[in-house]
């Protein structure tokens, strides 16, 4: 598994190449800000990953610790955009894995509740 930081690794070649290597590609949930990758949903592998970083635009690049980046609650909007995403990933690969590192406090527990219970409900 593969998770690219930088936007443009999201290229139809570099998907090519990890299909062709068998590389599972990370699709990651992040601020939406210059140069970092936007939420793009590729399958390379038989398995697939989704990483929820967050939205704390504010703290993204400018913060006095490093745990401020991840500082972020997501809402129940926010996670429903990903809830056709994972379900068109789970449909297509052996298995699909959701992994949130919103962790500062505590909201990333919280947040794996919400997407859950989003995807079992219709």
């Amino acid at each position: 598994m593969v998770e690219f930081r930088h936007g443009s690794w999201t290229t139809d070649e570099t998907f090519g190449l990890l299909r062709k290597l068998g590389v599972a590609y990370c699709s990651v949930d992040e601020p939406r800000l210059p140069n970092l990758p936007p939420p793009v949903v590729r399958v390379t592998a038989p398995i697939a990953y989704v990483r929820f970083h967050g939205r704390n635009r504010q703290k993204w690049w400018t913060h006095a610790e490093a745990w401020e980046r991840y500082d972020s609650l997501y809402s129940e909007a926010e996670l429903l955009e990903w809830v056709p995403r994972i379900r068109a990933l789970a449909d297509a690969t052996q298995k699909c894995y959701a992994f949130f590192n919103n962790h500062a406090r505590g909201q990333a527990a919280k947040n794996a509740q919400m997407l859950s219970q989003l995807l079992s409900t219709g």
